[in-house]
């Protein structure tokens, strides 16, 4: 075999494997000694930038891994991440991680990426970024999941997990169960908080048996977000619908089956416990009152889940503006402002979107109780002023008129008569 020949085998063999790399949806781990290599002839390739003690990387990257799978056919489109500092210094990235950047056609120049990190917000600013159609890219909402990665993205991350084993899309139970699964990943693909994890035990079967006691497939584990080393088996249909409720009622995110937000979305139980219990100082504005509240509110933060805390925050937002005006109305100027921005012509991302739609849940559910709670005040009182209003004289039989009106009714009584 000639030089030639053997050097263009070699090519071949070295663009075999990175195509089946990028078939299992792989992301390519780069430092500053490779990178220019890595980067050397791609024609796009986007970088999670990363650190080890970034506990926000952790809960994100699983979302990275899957839009890695959506381009697992393309040759042109590269997912990769470092930890490298000095990379990401040299890329001149802010503090602040997790970070995207992005290189275009093999140059070393590092461009930023703002955008949300999704399966859909990455597919679709990439789609912008080279002008092209990605219509037909089918896209995944669920991790595959291989013991290379089983660690990171199923154990360590702060966040629910909910794991199908199967025996592969080709069997037919399994595949049913694969396509239920995915349409609630489908619908929660926007929450940080669950991610839905795949195994294949045929291609994995000692990832399975190494983590876990059944055998039975299609089988669903639950890891609560901060207990990942007992998973518990779920015990019922694997529909859609009993899905969605199961991952509501464990997380609070409250979507409807189409992935729609519901009107409890965004309230924090624990919250609305306190709230509902303290209407009276919220309707008074009473600051001293408001103050206990939110500091009370905050005693609550270490026996929840980040995705939690943000909204618990909130709670907190509306009291120190209400305890700022002294005036409860505020409640209905806040509204307007999260309605405004929902409204609004100005761009912002799907995750903010969501999130101002949650906010607008709490404004709305303590805006109910407000009114609840003045109006039953308000019945209270006109009861009270009533039931004195028809107090009357006791009865006399005898021929003393005191009391009685020039018909010989009793008139109310007054105190002036005694």
């Amino acid at each position: 075999m000639s030089k030639v020949s053997v050097k263009g085998v070699l090519a071949l063999l070295t663009w075999l494997v990175s195509l089946m790399c990028v078939a299992h949806g792989k992301v390519h781990e780069v430092v500053k000694g490779n990178f220019d290599e890595f980067v050397n002839g791609k024609f796009f390739t986007l970088t999670f930038l990363d650190s080890t003690t970034c506990t926000r990387c952790r809960t994100l990257f699983p979302f990275f891994v899957q839009a890695a799978h959506v381009f697992h056919n393309d040759p042109e489109i590269f997912l990769a991440r470092t930890h490298d500092k000095n990379l990401i210094k040299e890329w001149g990235v802010p503090d602040e991680l997790p970070a995207l950047v992005y290189h275009l056609h093999g140059k070393k120049e590092a461009q930023p990426l703002q955008t949300d990190i999704t399966v859909d917000d990455i597919v679709d600013m990439i789609a912008r970024l080279l002008h092209g159609n990605f219509a037909g890219l089918k896209r995944k909402y669920t991790v595959q999941i291989t013991p290379q990665y089983y660690n990171e993205l199923v154990v360590k991350p702060r966040q629910s997990v909910l794991l199908l084993l199967h025996a592969g899309s080709g069997e037919k139970k399994s595949a049913k169960e694969l396509k239920n699964f995915e349409k609630v990943a489908y619908n929660f693909r926007k929450d940080d908080a669950i991610l839905f994890v795949t195994l294949d035990v045929v291609q994995h079967e000692k990832l399975r048996n190494d983590n876990f006691k059944t055998r039975e497939v299609p089988t669903l584990m639950w890891f609560e977000a901060d207990n990942k080393e007992k998973p518990k088996r779920f015990g019922s249909f694997l529909s859609v619908e009993v899905l969605t409720m199961f991952v509501n009622e464990k997380t609070g995110l409250n979507r409807d089956t189409e992935g729609g937000i519901l009107d409890d979305a965004g309230r924090v139980r624990l919250a609305d416990e306190i709230v509902e219990q303290n209407i009276d100082i919220i309707a008074d504005a009473s600051e001293s009152g408001l103050s206990k509240l939110v500091r009370q509110l905050a005693d609550q933060k270490p026996k929840m889940e980040p995705h939690q805390i943000e909204f618990l925050e909130y709670y907190m937002f509306i009291l120190d503006n209400i305890a700022l005006t002294k005036n409860s109305l505020m409640l209905r100027e806040l509204l307007h402002g999260e309605e405004a921005k929902l409204y609004g012509m100005e761009e912002m991302s799907s995750k903010e979107r969501e999130s101002i739609k949650r906010r607008r849940n709490i404004l709305k559910y303590m805006q109910r109780l407000l009114r609840d709670w003045k109006e039953n005040r308000r019945k209270a009182t006109s009861s009270d002023m009533e039931e004195e209003e028809l107090v009357q004289i006791p009865h006399h039989t005898g021929r003393n008129t005191a009391g009685k009106s020039k018909k010989g009714k009793a008139r109310p009584f007054r105190h002036e008569e005694l």
